[in-house]
């Protein structure tokens, strides 16, 4: 994942040259490629790493800037926590034994329909605290603690983890056609959706993620 966020850091510091262009410049297709290639969705899995999945390369990951690609939101603190974590990989399931934990997300008041956890119709996967929160506030400046929208998401206080029933495999995406920086803002478009960066000192984090309007 380390390579990852150097590759976001590199199609950010593209824009650093056009800093200083009140009217707006557009990005180049070179660096609308840098950005493509910095929002891949799987990338393939580096030491430390959690796994998602084996491919005919071998192990791979979700990228942790597609999760900020799941919901449309005006603000991080707006973004649907339970479509965040849903596809975060995990290498901690519940299993047998965690009926403990299992009847504490029932008495929170989850819809949890199955006595043990074996017989969970899908795995459930743990996702810690402490990852959600370092994700936001490396790509957005914001703590878990100041989200606004739980959406579905299942969490624990006394366990410290959220808890993903996601079966399938359908991490965010967003494929760039168009970048316009104006100062310290970024916004970019894709088909269906527009994401807006700004600039936070030497780097730059996610601000909003919105259905697409008409480009100005």
């Amino acid at each position: 994942m380390y390579r990852q966020r150097i590759l976001f850091a590199l199609l950010l510091g593209l824009s650093l040259v056009l800093t200083g262009c009140s009217g707006g410049k557009e990005l180049t297709a070179g660096q609308i490629e840098a950005v493509n290639a910095a929002f891949e969705p799987v990338v393939p899995a580096e030491e430390g790493d959690i796994a998602a999945g084996q491919g005919p390369e071998g192990a791979f990951t979700v990228n942790p800037i597609t999760h900020f690609f799941t919901s449309c939101y005006e603000t991080p603190e707006e973004l649907d926590l339970g479509k965040f974590v849903a596809y975060i990989p995990s290498d901690s399931p519940l299993s047998p034994g965690d009926e403990d934990e299992l009847d504490a997300l029932r008495a929170a008041g989850f819809p949890v329909s199955f006595d043990r956890v074996e017989d969970a119709p899908v795995v459930i996967k743990r996702v810690p605290f402490s990852t959600v929160d370092a994700y936001l506030q490396r790509y957005a400046g914001v703590s878990l603690s100041a989200m606004e929208n739980p959406g579905d998401a299942w969490y624990l206080e006394d366990y410290g983890c959220f808890y993903s029933l996601a079966s399938d495999f359908n991490p965010g995406s967003f494929a760039c056609t168009r970048g316009v920086q104006r100062g310290d803002s970024l916004v970019l478009y894709s088909a269906d959706a527009v994401l807006t960066l700004a600039r936070s000192g030497d780097t730059w984090q996610i601000i909003s993620h919105l259905p697409a309007e008409d480009p100005e």
